[in-house]
Order: C-alpha cells, then structure tokens, then sequence
C-alpha cells in the first residue's frame, strides 16, 4: 500500500549495477509543503554516501536507508526524520552535515546515536518524547543546535561531551529545569538563545564558557533565579539580553570584559541590584534597563567609562545613578524617564558627552539636574533637551537653565585649534565662584585620558576670564580635549570634548557633523565609508561631492569615518551626527 502524501521509492540497476534510490513519484507533500522529491542517479556504489536532502517519514525510508547506507559512517548531505519511534538504524553513524528529528512525540530515546561525533551544519529536534539528551554523548561538535518544545525534557543529560558549537537555541521546553550536562562547552561561535522554558532554574552547565561570538539572549524564564552558569563568561559579540527572568541580582558575569553590541535587562520584576559588569569599561552598543521596578543599585557598571550608542533607564526603582560614577561618554542619547525614587543625578559627575538627546522626565522626586553635560547642551541645543515632569528645580527646560546660571564655574567658550603641531587650547568663563582649577586632559582616537597639566582659576569673578594652553604632540591620529574644572571643595565638572587632527589622520568637518561632511584634502581619495559602531557600513561615497558627502539620512550618533586612497590605504576617525 502506498501511504498518501509520503515519497515511495523502488530499487532499479542502473548500468553500474549499484543499488539506486529512485522516487516512483516526482513530487510528494512534505509537512505541509510541496518539495521535489530526491533523486539518487549516478552514486557509484556503498561507499557513496551522499544523500542530499533526504526524508525519512515512513518504515520504507528506513529500511531503504539501512540497504543503501547502513554501512555509511559518514553522511554527505541532510537528514530529515520524522514520525519515528525507533533510530537504531542510524548506529553506525559518527557523522553528518545536517540531522533533523521532528514531530516524533513517541521517540522516547535516543538510541541509535551513541557514535555520532560531529554534526558539521545544524542537529534540530522537535516535538519529541524524550526525557533528556541521553545517547549524544559521544557529539562533540555541532554547527547549530537547535532545541524546541520537548515536552518531556527535564535535562540536557548526554551534552556532557560537547566542546563547540556555532550556535545554540533552547526555547519552549516546558518542563526543562537545568544545563548541567554542558560543562565540555568553551565557545560558541555565534549565538546562544534560551527563551521560554518555564521550569528552568540553573544554568550550571555552562561554567565553563568564555566566549559567544555574537549575541547571548535569555528570555522568558521566571523560575530562573540565578545566573549562575555564566561566572567564566569573558567575551560577546554582539547583544546582550535578560529579559522576564526571577533573578533578583545579576552578580554572575563578573568576568565579562567585552560587549560589542548593547546590553538589555527588561522586565525582571524580582531584580534587585546589578553587580555583574564590574569588568567592563565600555560597551560597544547601547545600554537598556526597563521596567525593573526594585532595582535600587547599578554597582556592577561602576567601571563603565563609555557606552557607544544610547543609554536608556526607565521604570527602576534606583535612588542615585552612582552605579554610573565613572561613566564619561554617551555615543547617542540618555532617557532617564519614570524613576519615581531617584532624588539625585550624583552618578552622572564625570559625564562629559551625550551624542544627541537628552530626555530626564516624569522622575518626581528629582530636583537638581544642573550638571555640565546638560547645561552645555542646554546652551548650544536646546531642542534636543526635554526635563519634564520632575520635582520643582528640574521640571522644565527653563528651570534647568536658571540652576545652571548658579554653577561656580560658566564655561562661555572653549575651543582647539593647530597651529603646526601644537594644539592651543582657548576657554573663557563668564562667572566663576570658589573655583580653584582647571585640569587639562587629553587622548588619541577616545583612548584612555592623561592629565597635561594646570591652569589655576581666578576664584572669584563675575567678568569674563579668558584662558589658554597648547599641547606639543608628534602623534598623528585624531587628539581628543576636554577640561575638568575643579572647584575648592573638590567637586568638579567636565567641559564638552574638542578635537583636533594631525596629517595621516582624517580631516574631516563639522565634527558634529549635521546633514554633511567636508573632507579638508580630497586628492587621491577613492571612496569614502561610514560605519556604525558595530562595524556595519551604513554609507559609501564614490568620490567627495565639493559640497561634501550629504549624512541627511543618518541617524544621530556616534560614527567611523573610513577614507580609502587609489593606493588602497586608509585613515579613519570618529565622527558624531547630530540632529
């Protein structure tokens, strides 16, 4: 009897006298699809043991499979498998490109896999019977692994030997409560996502992992309580995401000392504290903290100096940013919106930059918002600052305005410029009240700043005071100014950041830039990119435009600039957008 919607295939010779696999008919439904059927003409005997995209639905299949491949140990090709109850027939397997086992809820084990080794493209199983991995424990590779609705699985019992992986997924396991059988695992090369699995309480099988080549998601787990699991994690690509977990503080990842892309913590309703990123300096994307309503203390970013994109706080229940206090630059905007208990911005001191926006509103207890990074911004752009909504002091633009009139020291000007080599740094002040100096700082390409010297204060003055500096240098690249401006009793402030670029660096300006660029020296330049700062080219110019590259349909924040010469070589810098 033929079986209705499944492929049926035949035994024929051909000339070679070997064994073909072919299909009586062309088409058949696969899962709901309308596939081409397999076709086998041309294998050259048993040790040919390619099956190109194989199906096997039906005992039929297994039985023509164990005639032609049976004694294959390495299969070249895709291995799809579903409705079986039994894989025994797969034993002399060690490897694959692809296996795929699916909707074969009366698979109960996996027998049949105890000499698989490597699985070179994805191992995908669904909506099995199985209790645990049992029967994998020789896998030591796999190019994905993908894990979905095993509504039995209580463990990852079998992975113990597993070493690589390019990329793991295990979501919608509803009965999954650990990862203790993936000690073996050092790296993955791409992603690892673990979303929905109700049961899961510990991530204690991942101990040993030091590395995730791009983003690193954990969703939807509410009986997870720790992230213990993750303490030898040094490194991700991409994003980092913890969202709708039972953890109350995120202490784990102390080691992390790498984030490429941006960090999000979401929708933690028992989240406490953060103590985990002490490690961390910059972060190479953005930073997102919602809708953590008892979250009181951020120490874990207390060695954060600098966040590439936006840094975004909203509906926490923190007291004060002091978490931050390190924290000088901001590639893109800061919101900081419906934190109902913060009472002061304290942890913001050393904050010099924010690219674009500034947006502080509906905080109710907040009352004092008079911090350099937000009056300069209220001075020279005040259409990309909102404070709303605030306690008296810091609820509206203007009152904001009016406690930064009241700062010891008011920066009226501060401006760099070249003359040779030599940088001469010119500020004024149009007030200054108890102030005792000026610290000038410097750094190449936003490294790491060094002090140059002092500049002593007139302490008193309600005139304008004019002030200068020059800085000698042989470097070439892209110099990076700014002052701290210390007062008596030791508090201080930042002024905004200057630049300056020295020949075989890039010049390039406005540096911020609004709708175009202007290139200083365009001879001999072949093409011009930008760059986000995760590494995606975003712009190519072909030649420089004598009214420069047009940036209109950028959005704002903080950019590379990468200029290629007919020769091939190039220089590059940092820019920011504006809006």
């Amino acid at each position: 009897m033929i079986a209705t919607g499944m492929p049926v295939y035949t035994m024929e010779l051909h000339s070679s006298a070997d064994p073909v696999l072919v299909p009586i008919h062309q088409e058949n439904t696969f899962r709901g699809k309308q596939v081409e059927a397999d076709t086998k003409d041309g294998r050259t005997g048993l040790d040919d043991c390619n099956v190109g995209d194989m199906y096997i639905t039906h005992i039929d299949h297994v039985n023509n499979f164990i005639a032609l491949y049976g004694e294959c140990t390495a299969i070249t090709g895709s291995l799809t498998i579903a409705f079986s109850t039994d894989l025994s027939f797969l034993a002399n397997l060690t490897s694959v490109e692809n296996l795929s086992i699916t909707g074969s809820p009366t698979l109960t084990n996996l027998n049949g896999l105890q000499n698989l080794t490597t699985v070179a493209g994805n191992l995908t199983m669904i909506n099995l019977g199985i209790t645990d991995l049992s029967g994998l424990e020789q896998l030591t590779h796999a190019g994905g692994i993908f894990i979905r609705y095993l509504p039995a699985l209580t463990s990852l019992s079998g992975l113990s030997s597993l070493a690589s992986a390019n990329a793991i997924t295990i979501m919608e396991n509803p009965l999954l409560t650990n990862f203790n059988s993936l000690q073996s695992l050092i790296a993955v090369d791409e992603d690892i996502a673990i979303y929905d699995n109700p049961s899961l309480t510990g991530l204690n099988g991942l101990q040993n992992l030091t590395s995730v080549g791009q983003s690193l998601a954990i969703h939807g787990s509410p009986n997870l309580t720790s992230l213990g699991g993750l303490q030898s994690l040094t490194s991700v690509g991409g994003n980092v995401s913890f969202y709708g977990l039972g953890i109350s503080n995120l202490d784990e990842p102390g080691q992390l000392t790498t984030i490429t892309g941006g960090i999000s913590i979401e929708n933690n309703p028992l989240l406490t504290s953060i103590d985990g990123f002490q490690s961390l300096t910059s972060v190479g994307g953005g930073i997102q903290i919602h809708e953590n309503p008892d979250l009181t203390s951020l120490n874990g970013f207390q060695n954060l100096v600098s966040v590439g994109d936006g840094l975004s706080l909203y509906q926490l229940g923190l007291i004060d940013l002091n978490g931050f206090g390190q924290l000088e630059s901001v590639g893109a905007g800061l919101s900081i919106e419906l934190l109902p208990q913060l009472t002061s911005l304290g942890g913001l001191s050393n904050l010099s930059t924010v690219g674009t926006f500034i947006n502080v509103v509906h905080n109710a207890a907040l009352s004092t918002c008079a911090f350099e990074v937000f009056c300069e911004k209220l001075e020279n752009t005040p259409e990309q600052v909102g404070f709303n909504g605030n306690a008296t002091g810091c609820a509206t633009n203007g009152e904001v305005v009016n406690a930064c009139n009241a700062l010891p020291v008011t920066l009226a000007r501060f401006e760099v410029s070249l003359e040779g080599r030599t940088t001469l740094l010119n500020w004024t002040t149009t007030s200054e009240m108890n102030s005792d100096y000026f610290e000038v700082q410097h750094t190449i390409a936003a490294g790491t700043w060094e002090v140059l010297g002092q500049v002593r204060s007139d302490g008193e003055s309600a005139a304008l005071r004019n002030y200068t500096f020059s800085h000698n240098t042989s470097s070439d690249g892209i110099h990076y100014y700014r002052l701290r401006m210390v007062d008596k009793d030791g508090s201080f402030a930042y002024s905004p950041l200057k630049s300056v670029s020295l020949e075989g660096g890039l010049f390039a300006y406005p540096n911020p830039a609004t709708d175009r660029l202007t290139l200083k020296n365009t001879e001999n330049i072949d093409r011009l990119e930008v760059l986000s700062l995760t590494g995606a080219r975003v712009l190519t110019s072909n030649g420089i435009p004598s009214d420069g590259v047009d940036l209109s349909r950028l959005s704002p924040g903080l950019y590379t600039v990468r200029v290629i010469r007919n020769d091939g070589s190039f220089v590059s810098g940092k820019i920011a957008v504006v809006k």
